[in-house]
């Protein structure tokens, strides 16, 4: 079983969702978007199914704090965003959060740092 699972729970309820959404997905409602189904494809089997779930799946853990902001020695960019050693290049994104985030919770921070990146460039 692939590692992102905690547990075969967590491995089961992804092969009811990948199974819930063929289901969703071949319905009527949809005949003039749907053109087919690619993977696992329209005759998958139980098994081509489970392996999809093992293989295709992904964690929500996003890594972060890899660009330290600050003005020691280990800090990569300034207080200001700037990169040090760098004229006239800055880094805006989740890499200088202070802490690790798990789901999806990186994009509110890195929109707060993208806005504060933007108000230091126009001055």
């Amino acid at each position: 079983m692939a590692t992102i699972f905690g547990t075969d729970h967590d491995f089961e309820a992804v092969v009811r969702a990948i199974e819930a959404a063929r289901e969703l997905g071949s319905q009527q409602a949809f005949d003039n978007l749907r053109e087919g189904e690619l993977i696992p494809g329209p005759k998958a089997s139980a098994e081509e199914i489970r392996e999809l779930a093992r293989l295709a799946s992904a964690s929500f853990w996003t890594r972060s704090r890899t660009c330290k902001m600050g003005v020691d020695k280990l800090a990569v960019v300034d207080p200001e965003l700037r990169v040090h050693g760098i004229l006239g290049l800055r880094v805006a994104d989740a890499s200088m959060n202070a802490a690790d985030h798990y789901g999806p919770g990186t994009n509110a921070s890195t929109h707060m740092v993208a806005g504060r990146a933007a108000k230091l460039i126009l001055g």
